[in-house]
């Protein structure tokens, strides 16, 4: 084999060899950060939930569509869903 493809194969296995031992002394992620996202979907869904089952959560949708500006009477819009798309003006 040619000397200068032997070197060149060398390098690579001792890049290769740095970067194995740089990921082995990376610092793991903890259990708890792992699964704290988790923990918090899963309690938000149950607040959810909870509020959807004692009735407390349509008051809260109504207050957040009133700070939006929205006042939920779209007209132009139930207009255009009651009329069947292939009607034809007359």
């Amino acid at each position: 084999m040619n000397s200068i493809v032997k070197k060149a194969i060398a390098a690579v296995a001792v890049t290769k060899g740095i970067q194995k031992i740089q990921d082995m002394r990376e610092p793991k992620r903890s259990v708890a950060s792992r699964i704290s996202p988790v923990l918090a979907l899963a309690g938000l869904g149950a607040g959810v939930f909870y509020l959807s089952k004692t009735g407390r959560l349509q008051p809260l949708i109504a207050r957040a569509k009133a700070m939006a500006g929205g006042n939920g009477d779209d007209a132009v819009l139930e207009d255009s869903l009651r009329e069947p798309a292939t009607a034809k003006p007359v």
